[in-house]
């Protein structure tokens, strides 16, 4: 209810590409009641103003203004204990085990604020599609620039031999294979994202025990 006087709060948080602005009021400067928020990129030199808007000649008189940085108990409350948040997901940067959100944990990282670099995660969305040609797709990784595919008869399959290279740093997310199998046999096909940066290459996701997949074959993927 409207009260003699009333106490605002604007609370800013970072977030990626500028900051989320929002607005509180009380009656008492205790409880308060959170109101509307509004993202905008204002850059450094942002500034905050008051406005009172009510009929002719009301006058509004602003006092006791203060500027605090809020520091509460270590990741208690993610979004506000760091006001950094990098991929926008919320969750501040110092409480986020992956900062750029792109799959891999920061610990693991070699570049934890680029998303577009970085040891590309396990691939995923595989497709095999048609006959000679028959097209592998695959969905793509954020911190992946190319992409290698493995080819391997299932006749031969064995752990850590997968067959060899079908296609080596491919751009697109996709690879065409003209070739058939034998009669009774089949082929598998893996694929891994390569980055150009401190990332190399990934792995070929994971087989059935969950470790990662290489491939030892003698014509693999570099």
């Amino acid at each position: 209810a409207p009260a003699d006087w009333t106490w605002l709060r604007i609370v800013r948080r970072g977030v990626f590409g500028g900051a989320v602005y929002t607005a509180y009021t009380s009656a008492d400067g205790l409880a308060w009641t959170r109101g509307a928020s509004w993202r905008h990129a204002l850059g450094a030199n942002e500034k905050i103003g008051l406005v009172a808007m009510n009929r002719a000649g009301f006058v509004a008189r602003f006092d006791y203004l203060r500027v605090a940085r809020l520091a509460p108990d270590a990741c208690d409350d993610p979004a506000w204990a760091d006001p950094c948040d990098a991929d926008a997901d919320g969750s501040g940067d110092r409480c986020d085990p992956d900062d750029d959100g792109d799959g891999a944990l920061d610990g693991a990282d070699c570049a934890a604020a680029d998303a577009g670099e970085g040891r590309p995660p396990a691939i995923g969305g595989v497709t095999v599609t048609g006959t000679a040609p028959t097209r592998v797709a695959w969905s793509t990784a954020p911190s992946a620039d190319t992409y290698d595919v493995t080819r391997g008869a299932l006749s031969a399959l064995a752990p850590g031999a997968y067959g060899p290279c079908l296609a080596d740093d491919r751009t697109e997310p996709f690879v065409d294979d003209g070739a058939t199998p034998a009669a009774g046999d089949g082929y598998l096909y893996l694929v891994r994202g390569v980055d150009a940066g401190c990332g190399g290459a990934g792995d070929y996701g994971s087989d059935g025990n969950g470790a990662s997949r290489s491939n030892a074959d003698p014509a693999a993927c570099p």
